[in-house]
Parts: structure tokens; C-alpha cells; sequence
């Protein structure tokens, strides 16, 4: 696994063709390994391969945890590969159905930017709202948290704006966010 994300594919394929013949019953780890090759396609540009790994894993796996790693990654190749709606829809159903994935609040952030972008900005906010409830990385937080601000500025819901700036810098005094 670690080869795919080093750019070191060659091996990384010969290491996943020799574990698929010595262990063929461990679905789970080959799963892992078609998840890691079709992030690293995606990362190189070859969305066609990248999609077919995430599908192999949809079509393979019965792992919860798995099946919705491939299925996140998937909605994200139809992103990378322009497909608009069909990326908003991808997302719209994997909120909906992947509740308790590990990548569901990065699902929610992508959603929120979409929205955003088409100046919906109510579904916006509802989607910057619940992905800060849902766990977005402290990293994160002040960046979903101005966009929290700018978009209920643009819905003219001023006391809220002001609001999430406050959070924004009793959170974040230090962020560069917080001092505008």
C-alpha cells in the first residue's frame, strides 16, 4: 500500500500480484490494494483506471468501511473528470447513504463548495454547517468557518455572519481568517 502512495507503481503492482497468489481468500487487503492504485491513478490523471479500481472494489468487497472509501473516491474522479452534475448527484447520495464514512465531512465540505459556486447559498450553509458538527479536521475548521460568514453574508443573514466570525476568532485567534 505504501508503494502506491511512493509513485513506486511498478512495484507496488508486482507486490499486489504476488500477495493476490499467496493469500486469494483475503478479499479485504485486495480491496486495499485497488483503493490505493486507483487513488494513485487519480493523482496521475488517468481517471479511466482510477474509476474501474474504485468499481472493482464496489463490485468485490462487502466491507462496509471499504465499500465506502472506493464509493467517496469515486464521486471524487467524476469531479476530476468535469462531470458536474454527475458529481453533485455522487455526492447528494453518498451524504445520504455513507452517514457514519470516515469521509463523509469531506463529502459535505465538496457539496458546500459546489453550491456555493452556483450561489445556492442556503444548501451552502447547510452543508458548511453539518460537516463543522460532523468532525472536519481542526485544520479545516477555520477555513469551512469563513465560508461560514461569507455565505450567510451573501444570504443577508448578518447576525449569523457575525456570529460565525466571532467563533472564527475565539477558536482561531491566530488564523490569518480571523483578523479581517
Amino acid at each position: 500500500l505504501c508503494l502506491f502512495s511512493l509513485d513506486r507503481v511498478e512495484e507496488a503492482r508486482k507486490a499486489a500480484k504476488a500477495f493476490r497468489k499467496a493469500h486469494k481468500k483475503s478479499g479485504l487487503w485486495l480491496s486495499r490494494f485497488n483503493v490505493a492504485e486507483g487513488k494513485h491513478a487519480m493523482r496521475s490523471g488517468n481517471y479511466k483506471r482510477a474509476k474501474s479500481r474504485f468499481e472493482d472494489v464496489l463490485a468485490a468487497s462487502s466491507e462496509e468501511s471499504i465499500q465506502s472509501e472506493a464509493e467517496y473516491y469515486l464521486t471524487r474522479v467524476l469531479g476530476k473528470e468535469g462531470k458536474r452534475e454527475d458529481h453533485l448527484k455522487a455526492l447528494l447520495a453518498f451524504v445520504k447513504q455513507r452517514p457514519d464514512s470516515e469521509h463523509w465531512a469531506e463529502a459535505a465540505l465538496e457539496l458546500a463548495e459546489l453550491y456555493e459556486a452556483d450561489a445556492d447559498y442556503a444548501a451552502a450553509s447547510k452543508f458548511y454547517r453539518e460537516a463543522i458538527e460532523r468532525g472536519v479536521p481542526d485544520e479545516d475548521r477555520p477555513g469551512v468557518l469563513a465560508r461560514l460568514v461569507t455565505v450567510h453574508r451573501n444570504l443577508r443573514l448578518f447576525d449569523t455572519a457575525i456570529a460565525y466570525a466571532r467563533r472564527l476568532v475565539e477558536e482561531f485567534p491566530r488564523d490569518s481568517r480571523a483578523t479581517r
